[in-house]
């Protein structure tokens, strides 16, 4: 199997940056990560009492808040001595990024390196009774993610795992930090993609994800908000708390309570509680991926035939679907062809593997009629 190739990076708008030279390398939501948005959490560089919300505020609290506390500076200095195996001493954590299925995630400093890093601190006891800060059963989970990352190892295209901690209340785990943020908010300030904008951030998915295939992982959690942008205008796959091992050849059972991934992304055997395969999961995911970055709208509300657009999907109308949305001129008949190979609903009738969605030619950009 020849590796996923990513061409020299478009121009995004979003940074003015020199051309790199090619790479050639392996190539409705369910989630409650964005819950009580309006809630201000505890600053970890200010006491407490001058963290909490205003008294004015209708706001409630999460039943369950991480406040992290230390010996934390403003500064990239690292002291003389850092113990390395205390992550209260070792890493700055200066701006709260959003709130985690178990605690929060932070951007911070690590003082060992200087080095700009990711922090998701969890609730120990939450994370291992699966139950959210609103004390909802939750199927992601941190620690198990980073056992993931660490079997794989790195690679250019999955964001790299730095370490973890874990004393008596919280589990720290650290990543790098990827400074532009989720493609989905870029996808939303640009509206829609281009084509050859929409093929970069697909290869870059199609790689991530072929690193984790060829390793016998699949994600189960494809989406536009588990990518992350760099300044270099690569993204990474991100967010494998419900990623599985798998052995090839034999599927995952079915499960109508315990369904992975977000509803919108999901494919049919999983929605249906039918027996699955992971690979095969990620690519109808990849493509409801593909199809919201093109036109700037999901496909469909859930991968159903009660779903009258995604009944048109699997009737192979998606040509019908498009020109109801006037969005034809946004994608083309090639890029169609591939959609509505990805996104069927047999998954027979799906491209079987990552390599063969970048064999297609659409993809490969030699057929844009």
């Amino acid at each position: 199997m020849s590796d996923v190739k990513i061409p020299t990076r478009p121009n995004v708008g979003f940074h003015a940056l020199p051309e790199s030279a090619p790479k050639d390398i392996v190539g409705n939501s369910m989630d409650v990560e964005t819950e009580n948005d309006n809630y201000s959490a505890p600053n970890p560089l200010k006491p407490q009492d001058d963290a909490m919300p205003p008294a004015s505020t209708t706001t409630q609290p999460p039943p369950t808040t991480v406040v992290v506390t230390g010996p934390l500076v403003a500064n990239n200095n690292a002291p003389p001595s850092i113990d390395m195996n205390n992550p209260k001493e070792r890493y700055i954590l200066h701006k709260r990024l959003r709130h985690s299925i178990y605690g929060e995630v932070y951007a911070g400093i690590d003082r060992s390196t200087g080095k700009e890093v990711a922090v998701k601190v969890s609730v120990l006891k939450l994370l291992q009774d699966h139950t959210s800060r609103n004390g909802i059963n939750v199927m992601e989970d941190p620690m198990h993610e980073a056992d993931i990352l660490k079997a794989i190892g790195p690679h250019p295209h999955v964001v790299r795992l730095v370490d973890t901690h874990q004393d008596a209340k919280l589990h720290w785990m650290v990543q790098e930090f990827v400074n532009c943020g989720e493609l989905f908010d870029l996808l939303v300030k640009m509206g829609h993609f281009n084509e050859q904008i929409s093929r970069h951030f697909l290869l870059c998915l199609l790689a991530g994800l072929q690193h984790l295939h060829r390793r016998n992982v699949c994600h189960l959690d494809v989406s536009l908000e588990n990518m992350l942008v760099g300044d270099d205008g690569y993204a990474k796959v991100c967010d494998l708390g419900l990623a599985r091992r798998f052995v090839p050849g034999t599927l995952f059972p079915g499960s109508e309570k315990c369904k992975p991934g977000k509803i919108n992304y999901m494919a049919p055997e999983i929605y249906a509680g039918r027996d699955f395969d992971g690979r095969l999961a990620d690519i109808f995911s990849t493509g409801v991926v593909l199809f919201t970055m093109l036109t700037g709208h999901p496909p469909f509300e859930s991968a159903t035939l009660e779903d009258e657009r995604y009944k048109l999907i699997a009737q192979g109308r998606l040509s019908h679907l498009l020109s109801a949305l006037r969005m034809t001129d946004r994608v083309p008949n090639a890029a169609v062809d591939l959609l509505t190979r990805m996104m069927a609903y047999d998954p027979s009738r799906r491209p079987q593997s990552v390599e063969k969605v970048a064999a297609h030619v659409w993809v490969k950009g030699t057929n844009s009629s």
